[in-house]
């Protein structure tokens, strides 16, 4: 058995695939340990002949999959975890690309303490040059004494993860991550089947349902490369709120689980904070017309979900600051919490988040 697969989605691959496929094969750890499952997503240009060339030069290594017709990544993704036949699995985007001791420390890693999950870091970087200049800042960043492994097998524990949600987990990115690939199976942990951005988000959650073994490494190994011209910083544009329609899914998702029987309060209260909390961040930091529509449409949709929230345990004040769920009293996050209790105007809700965008806006690269 291969020690890790690593899917990569592709489609129109042809000008970036090389800089991913020759990163691994940079890894110290043994090719031979390595299964590299290449999913071509009914490219219409001659990717996927180019990727066949890759194919012939690696049989042993590289396994290449055509798909019929597009499906988008998150479909993608999936079909490659039915090829995969690594002990652990690993994500790889087309542009992207690891540092040389990403796998094999990691693997090792997952190995000594019998994870589910290992997490690492990623950085940004906006160019090729960019990333050589900092490689220096590539590997380890903290002492290997500041590294964390957790245990979430008591209700208690797993309690605390679905309240404090993915960040826990590592963020919800899942390309700096390896996973254990018998408990993706055995959990039915996949990609949601509709193409939406925030489709590794879905998949973190569905993680946090039932990982009980994780490991964060203190390393940046992964470099996520950002096209300024992408998706990532564009303004007013429709799928920002993709994250709403994939909380609705998790929400539905939660419901067919015997997670939602058992932990329902801190279910409900994950999707108050992911939904209509960080729905309310987005709207106001990704738009310069506010969506005043689906703003109230989202707040009827958290109030007709669960019309009992105001009486979740966890939103009383002396719980809140127990599990520094972000919500103390005066923060943003509070403020945003308190309009889904009254009848907010459009004109309050327009003030609302230009307030909140001069308190934010200079951590934001904004492209119109």
């Amino acid at each position: 058995m291969k020690k890790v697969s690593v899917i990569i989605p592709c489609y129109q691959c042809k000008q970036v695939i090389d800089r991913a496929l020759n990163a691994i094969l940079r890894q110290t750890m043994n090719l031979a340990d390595i299964e590299i499952i290449l999913v071509d997503d009914a490219s219409p240009d001659d990717s996927f002949v180019y990727l066949q060339e890759w194919e012939s030069r690696y049989p042993d290594t590289i396994l290449l999959v055509h798909c019929g017709e597009n499906g988008g990544q998150a479909v993608a993704r999936n079909i490659g975890l039915e090829y995969a036949t690594g002990e652990y699995v690993a994500f790889l985007d087309q542009d992207d690309w690891t540092h040389p001791e990403m796998y094999q420390n990691m693997y090792e890693t997952a190995v000594k303490y019998r994870c589910d999950m290992v997490s690492a870091f990623h950085r940004m970087v906006f160019s090729v040059s960019e990333a050589e200049n900092e490689n220096n800042e590539m590997g380890r960043r903290q002492p290997k004494s500041q590294d964390a492994f957790y245990i979430a097998e008591t209700e208690e524990q797993r309690r605390t993860l679905l309240l404090r949600g993915v960040g826990t987990l590592g963020g919800n990115t899942v390309w700096d991550k390896l996973f254990l690939r018998t408990f993706l199976k055995k959990n039915h942990i996949q990609f949601p089947q509709k193409s939406w951005i925030y489709e590794d988000f879905y998949f973190m959650v569905l993680v946090s349902f039932y990982v009980h073994r994780f490991y964060i490494m203190q390393c940046n190994y992964y470099y996520w490369y950002i096209n300024k011209n992408g998706t990532f910083f564009h303004r007013d544009k429709a799928y920002h709120l993709d994250k709403l329609q994939v909380c609705e899914e998790l929400y539905r998702e939660s419901q067919k689980r015997a997670i939602y029987e058992k932990y329902r309060e801190e279910v409900e209260v994950r999707f108050l904070l992911d939904y209509y909390i960080d729905g309310m961040h987005i709207m106001f930091t990704k738009f310069n017309q506010l969506p005043v529509k689906k703003y109230y449409e989202m707040k009827q949709t958290v109030l007709a979900y669960i019309p009992q929230i105001k009486e979740n345990s966890y939103l009383q004040n002396s719980v809140v600051r127990t599990y520094d769920l972000g919500l103390k009293e005066g923060s943003w996050r509070h403020k945003f919490l308190e309009t889904l209790f009254y009848d907010i105007t459009p004109e309050e809700l327009s003030k609302l988040a230009k307030q909140y965008w001069e308190s934010v806006q200079g951590n934001y690269i904004v492209v119109e």
